[in-house]
């Protein structure tokens, strides 16, 4: 039933080894595999996490207000509760979202170690926590162990900071790296010698799988390859796709485009000029927006393209987009205790398209709804997804988080450098 399939490949000179990709055959799918995702709306959801991990993420380089910053400061300092290759088919891997429903992990095979990763279209890392991080610094993490298969990478070493002084750093190892039934063998892996206590306390997730582009990678003295770019050179077509359902079970599939998960036609739009440069997938978003059908422009906040990024849970524009919206919105309000903009869950909420390339790509108002709680005169509201980056500067990007993807099927093509969208299927 099963044939294993080898096949190399020379990679150019900044690639560090040669990939090879062994494939488990099946005819659930011609050349491509499907991960299984499932995600869901916990109920002590924290819309301050939510903001805190955003800033986090981009706050160096998205220029967000600096009290903005200082807010993700002290909400970290508070406690927080708990090659070559050749024909891909099907391989099935449980995921799971976090408590906060910040992160979804899948769980990946390292060497003879089984880590559960964040799946993030934002990142072009593969790290993890491993038996050289400090034993005071793994906390409760599943461990990456070196072993006989493995190759250290002498003089090459990594390192992340974000906005917030979170840091992780440390060095590299060539290892066979499976998800499902594929595995690329010599992927490089960024084990962490040192992490910042955030990363420790978030005992969900061992450590990132980053699907962007490598251009940014932090490795040392040579960048390496992301698992998909290597793996991709034996798929039938060079894209992946998500699909994050609230709820239900989801899917990337690797390889291939299911139509079973979209209605209607696809629109593909070209990735936008700085994507590759920043190793983000980006499209252009100067389009304008609109808010129950009726059309803005956003010309000042807009031309830095937005990042399609599955990494962040929120949907973040500029300032005066969402100050826009949330006029429309009965008795909303900016919160300054949670950092965002909230509203009586009993409100009329206005549906709302944001730019994609020259389309709009359409967000429903029940995707509009980032989390739930009680006020001190017990009535229920509703914080929003929408929050803003703060002031409006001509080079910000927009960042388009689970919130986007959780009412588009989207579709990633790296080799012809576009990505798509669809409705997705009911």
């Amino acid at each position: 039933m099963f044939s294993l399939l080898y096949l190399f490949l020379i990679f150019t000179s900044q690639v560090l080894a040669i990939p090879v990709v062994t494939i488990e055959r099946s005819h659930e799918a011609d050349g491509g595999f499907s991960i299984p995702i499932i995600h869901n709306y916990p109920k002590n959801k924290d819309p301050i996490d939510s903001l805190r991990h955003a800033y986090q993420r981009y706050g160096s380089i998205i220029e967000a207000p600096e009290e903005r910053f200082g807010l993700a400061k002290r909400l970290e300092e508070q406690p927080r509760q708990k090659d070559q290759i050749q024909d891909q088919s099907t391989a099935i891997v449980s995921a799971t979202p976090t408590n906060l429903d910040v992160e979804y992990w899948c769980p990946v095979k390292i060497g003879k170690n089984t880590l559960n990763l964040n799946f993030d279209t934002g990142s072009n890392s593969l790290w993890v926590f491993s038996s050289v991080t400090p034993a005071d610094q793994r906390g409760t993490h599943n461990l990456y162990f070196p072993g006989i298969s493995s190759l250290k990478k002498n003089g090459f070493t990594w390192g992340i900071s974000y906005a917030d002084d979170s840091k992780a750093s440390g060095v590299v190892f060539m290892d066979t790296v499976q998800v499902g039934s594929a595995t690329v063998t010599s992927q490089a892996i960024q084990a962490a010698t040192a992490v910042t206590e955030n990363f420790v306390k978030n005992s969900a997730v061992d450590g990132l799988f980053g699907l962007g582009y490598a251009r940014l990678n932090s490795v040392s003295p040579e960048r390496t390859e992301t698992w998909f770019a290597n793996a991709m050179k034996t798929l039938k077509s060079s894209v992946f796709t998500a699909d994050l359902r609230p709820g239900a079970v989801g899917a990337y599939t690797f390889g291939y485009i299911d139509p079973s998960r979209y209605t209607g036609s696809i629109t593909y739009q070209p990735l936008h000029r700085n994507s590759e440069s920043k190793g983000w997938w980006i499209v252009d978003a100067i389009k304008g927006y609109k808010i129950g059908g009726e059309e803005f422009s956003d010309v000042e906040g807009s031309g830095g393209g937005a990042v399609l990024d599955t990494g962040t849970t929120l949907l973040l524009m500029s300032e005066k987009v969402v100050k826009n919206y949330y006029s429309k919105v009965p008795s909303s309000v900016y919160d300054i205790k949670r950092g965002g903009w909230v509203f009586p869950c009993s409100s009329t909420i206005p549906e709302l398209q944001v730019p994609f390339g020259d389309a709009f790509a359409i967000i429903s108002p029940k995707y509009m709804i980032h989390t739930t709680f009680t006020s001190q005169s017990k009535e229920l509201l509703c914080f929003g997804s929408l929050q803003s980056l703060g002031e409006t500067r001509s080079h910000l990007p927009y960042i388009y988080g689970d919130s986007f993807f959780k009412a588009n099927y989207v579709i990633f093509d790296m080799k012809n450098s576009k990505v798509g969208f669809a409705t997705k299927r009911s």
